[in-house]
């Protein structure tokens, strides 16, 4: 007993000093967790038609690109988009450093709002404990999936900066001093935001927001309220900030086409059932970002900070509330959307915690506190109590975020690891989702210039091979809202033939990951394929004679993938074009360093088709068969799987396999299962 009375201080000395840092801890988490989240390749194809727009303009000495240039379709210039200054910039840092340069910039504008939000809790004169340390990380976490290097970012970061500037036009005001410098900055950033993305559309609930909070603070909060010269000032910036919109290459057709377009729903967008940022954030890729968690703990967050504030007997500052009320339906709006609430919640929360529920972690708030009561008797015994109430629950409360933090941070950058998305992995470079291969290969082909694409690959397409080749199609969309169903049909594979009599293409570019589209030129006697890489498979008229020398070659790169999910992808095309000897390879991939990313379902139904070809060569028809019939439980049958799967049936039940009938299925599978030159 005299030990553990003895040990007992010294382990609750121990374990305060440990949560007493837990904000540093948590903090390392933080920027651990940017480094390896964010450390991935260029997974979006947008990026490369705004640069593709902004050597356009440079070219042509306007700042007014020609949205038709690109395509050999039907392409409408009707629809607005005004982003050339983030496009130049892009721009002029991928001609300085490329993709180092990208993802400098991406890193550069997570820091930037890292940084914004630990200065905002320092001017509200919050203590910087682990609670803002966790804030921070969750910001950081709930905003990643749309801090993609291109114009985007910039409404990202735009939108942190509105909100600082905000939140630091209130502290000037409350402390004396003058909010002029800070208000008279938002049309100016306006006035940048509405050259460089549309998401400036998405400023004006905001400023909303901060309108009518001040003038209900004025009325329940007097002392929360701006002072009537600031309040003159905000809504004199409110106006120059509206006035500011109209300051584009295209005037006021710009604003109006925003609102008319975003509030209205004036233009149609068929191709929001195909683009996911068009999607609900409640859906699957939401689900698997993991927005509606994310989303949930923001508002349990602020909802704890207000009911501790008023616990406190503190006001609750309108305006705070009517912002993270205006953000909650863009984040339920769609995946574009959704970067909104994460800066509110960060500016908000901070604003509303309570001074001493913020310092959790800090040891400045605890350290007070065990300072007060130091008279004798009961009121001594009392303040003890107290003191160490409050030490108790601030350990509590270090203790639960820090668990929070490691448990977030773990399973981020494990999912960076070991689950990246379709088309990306843990590190840089440009993601398979843009045909780089497949394009250098198109460069130094003789072939005509009209490109069936898909819509996903046609960003980088027309940025790397403008103007030698001309796309169908692209990423932006807009330019082919007119014809949208045509496209759309023809990539899930439900149109071939009617398309390609109403559009008249050359040459086919067809993503891996539409696997019906693909395959409808494999079954098509008209088409072969010469050329496959990680992104896509090329085709080829048989007829066309600039084609007749061109044989079947795979892209250098599909030796050593970084992806499980699109080596799997081209595994399946391998499989169904009959290229075995790049089917086997990456069979090894899967199985070697692509095993972590897969599940192992997948990885044994690989195997098992790997083991069908290998029996199938060795006349062991029965175990072929059984192998093969283990193995398409995983994937859809195509047509050479569905062939090699009856002949291997037939000849398993055979027992005389010297007969005519016998010999005729045998040599149709071993043309089966030749080697494509």
């Amino acid at each position: 007993m005299t030990l553990y009375r003895r040990s007992g201080p010294r382990a609750a000395r121990a374990l305060g000093a440990v949560f007493g840092n837990a904000r540093y801890a948590i903090l390392a988490l933080l920027f651990a967790v940017i480094a390896i989240r964010f450390a991935e390749p260029i997974s979006d194809g947008d990026l490369f038609w705004h640069l593709a727009y902004a050597r356009q303009m440079l070219e042509r000495g306007t700042l007014i690109p020609d949205a038709s240039l690109y395509s050999w379709t039907p392409a409408s210039t009707a629809i607005i988009y005004c982003a050339w200054l983030s496009e130049l910039i892009l721009y002029a840092l991928w001609s300085i450093g490329g993709v180092p340069a990208m993802a400098a910039l991406r890193y550069a504008a997570v820091l930037a709002i890292v940084a914004l939000l630990w200065q905002h809790a320092a001017r509200v004169g919050q203590p910087r404990g682990t609670l803002v340390a966790v804030l921070l990380l969750l910001v950081v976490l709930a905003a990643a999936p749309v801090t993609l290097a291109k114009p985007e970012l910039f409404s990202v970061f735009f939108t942190h900066l509105l909100l600082w500037l905000y939140f630091g036009a209130l502290a000037a005001d409350r402390a004396g001093r003058s909010a002029a410098r800070w208000l008279w900055s938002i049309p100016v950033l306006v006035l940048a935001w509405i050259n460089s993305h549309g998401g400036v559309i998405l400023a004006a609930p905001l400023v909303a927001a901060m309108l009518l909070g001040d003038l209900l603070n004025r009325r329940f909060a007097p002392s929360l309220a701006f002072t009537p010269k600031a309040r003159r000032t905000l809504w004199s910036a409110a106006l120059a900030s509206v006035l500011a919109t109209v300051v584009t290459p295209y005037g006021i057709a710009y604003p109006m086409q925003l609102v008319a377009d975003y509030a209205f729903g004036a233009t149609a967008r068929p191709d929001a059932a195909w683009n996911s940022a068009h999607q609900s954030p409640f859906g699957d890729t939401g689900w698997a970002l993991h927005l509606p968690e994310y989303g949930v703990a923001m508002l349990a967050v602020f909802a704890w900070c207000i009911w501790r504030r008023r616990r406190a007997g503190e006001p609750v500052d309108a305006s705070v509330v009517l912002l993270v009320l205006a953000a909650l339906p863009l984040y339920a709006l769609y995946l574009r959307t959704t970067y909104v609430l994460p800066a509110v919640f960060g500016y908000a929360a901070i604003a509303m915690m309570p001074s001493r529920v913020a310092g959790h972690g800090s040891g400045r708030a605890s350290g007070h506190a065990s300072g007060h009561g130091s008279g004798h008797g009961s009121g001594h015994g009392s303040g003890r109590e107290s003191a160490r109430g409050s030490h108790r629950g601030a350990r509590i409360a270090a203790a639960l975020a820090l668990l929070a933090a490691i448990g977030l941070s773990a399973r981020a950058a494990w999912e960076a690891v070991y689950r990246p998305g379709a088309t990306s992995w843990a590190g840089f470079g440009i993601g398979h989702v843009n045909p780089v291969e497949e394009a250098e290969w198109l460069a130094r082909q003789p072939l005509g210039a009209r490109l069936y694409n898909i819509f996903d690959s046609g960003g980088y397409l027309l940025w790397r091979l403008y103007p030698r080749y001309r796309v169908m199609v692209d990423s932006r969309a807009f330019p082919y809202l007119a014809w949208f169903d045509d496209q759309y049909r023809f990539s899930l594979g439900e149109r071939f033939d009617s398309f390609l009599g109403k559009y008249e293409g050359d040459v086919a570019v067809i993503d891996l990951a539409k696997a019906s589209a693909v395959r409808n030129f494999l079954r098509s006697g008209q088409w072969r394929p010469v050329f496959v890489g990680a992104t896509a498979a090329i085709f080829v008229r048989r007829d066309d004679e600039r084609a007749r020398a061109i044989g079947y070659a795979t892209a250098p790169g599909l030796k050593s993938l970084r992806n499980g999910a699109t080596a799997l992808r081209v595994f399946d095309f391998a499989l169904d074009a009959g290229d075995w000897n790049t089917a086997l390879d990456l069979v090894l991939q899967l199985h070697g360093p692509l095993a972590g990313q897969l599940d192992a379902r997948v990885l044994a139904a690989v195997a098992a088709h790997r083991q069908a070809y290998l029996l199938a060569l060795e006349g062991k028809y029965s175990e072929a068969a059984a192998q093969l019939h283990r193995a398409l439980a995983r994937r859809f049958e195509s047509d050479r799987d569905r062939a090699m799967l009856v002949m291997l049936q037939a000849l398993s039940i055979m027992p005389d396999r010297s007969t005519p009938q016998a010999q005729q299925i045998v040599a149709g599978l071993a043309k089966l299962l030749e080697q494509r030159q």
